[in-house]
């Protein structure tokens, strides 16, 4: 679900060498909504993958065994399928690269308040 008050400052680009500019509007800390056109999964993968950062991504398509390929194979903590940043608290949310490292929430998200113990014992 978007708020409602991103909509005002919203940004919608379709920029020729999406890459290098999305970079740099990414810092912005947006909401951006890149529309960049693709001919294959190949190559929109390895665009999608083409940053520094990790956090969330999401894949819109009303084929969903291509969108589960795709989504597999993007390097975000977070992939969602016609639908962005709905979040749920028993799921992990973390990002990839400088995105950060771990997760909040979930399962995973609780074992980082958790100490571990290894025990060695020789017979």
């Amino acid at each position: 679900m978007i708020h409602r008050s991103w909509l005002k400052s919203l940004l919608v680009i379709t920029p020729l060498d999406g890459i290098f500019l999305l970079e740099k509007l990414m810092s912005l800390q947006g909401p951006i909504f890149p529309v960049l056109k693709w001919e294959t999964e190949d190559e929109v993968i390895k665009r999608a993958n083409n940053t520094l950062m990790g956090l969330g991504a999401s894949v819109w398509t009303t084929d969903l065994k291509r969108a589960g390929r795709i989504a597999k194979r993007i390097k975000a903590g977070n992939v969602w399928v016609n639908t962005h940043l709905e979040v749920q608290p028993d799921a992990a949310f973390g990002g990839f690269k400088q995105s950060g490292l771990g997760a909040e929430w979930g399962e995973q998200g609780l074992k980082s308040y958790c100490n571990a113990q290894t025990l060695y014992l020789k017979k």
